[in-house]
């Protein structure tokens, strides 16, 4: 299991967010809201393939079987105190096949996430991937980044339709 904050995603993240400033932010949020179409309230995305062999954060075993007619994945985080979710950084959460493929992904806005699945998965896994992007609160130029793999094996005699995710966030202390 690889555990830690990707410290070159950080890095490069604040100097993106400082080097920008509030003119280049607007107009990158204003072409990533070209390419992003809204289900409802929620801003979904088309995921990149995932390297399963090379990816960098924590990865977690979800225990038992969940349907193969899942229909959704609910996932709440934990903040440390005086920090705060960073939409800028498009946070977000993506299910992919065993393979890496990509099925879905949504954005995230609020600790709070369901991601309701689009089609039935007639396969025996998947995995689940949070990307968060967050800061302590007055300090967004240094800001931190936690990638969380969940792998979550579904038969199609399971009724447990809906995931239930739980991560509680590292603070900074510096």
């Amino acid at each position: 299991m690889k555990r830690g904050l990707d410290w070159i995603g950080c890095v490069m993240m604040a100097f993106c967010l400082s080097a920008c400033g509030g003119g280049s932010a607007d107009v990158a949020e204003e072409h990533h809201a070209q390419h992003d179409h809204l289900v409802g309230q929620v801003a979904a995305f088309d995921p990149e393939p995932l390297d399963l062999d090379s990816f960098i954060g924590e990865s977690v075993t979800l225990q038992g079987r969940y349907a193969a007619a899942l229909k959704q994945i609910v996932a709440d985080i934990k903040f440390p105190a005086n920090h705060k979710l960073l939409p800028k950084a498009r946070p977000h959460i993506a299910l992919y096949h065993r393979d890496g493929r990509p099925i879905q992904g949504q954005i995230i806005s609020s600790s709070h996430i369901q991601m309701n699945i689009a089609e039935r998965l007639d396969v025996d896994q998947v995995y689940a991937k949070l990307g968060i992007y967050y800061c302590r609160q007055g300090e967004q130029g240094l800001c931190l980044m936690q990638n969380v793999l969940y792998k979550i094996f579904l038969s199609p005699s399971s009724n447990n339709d809906i995931v239930q995710l739980k991560y509680d966030l590292e603070g900074s202390d510096f």
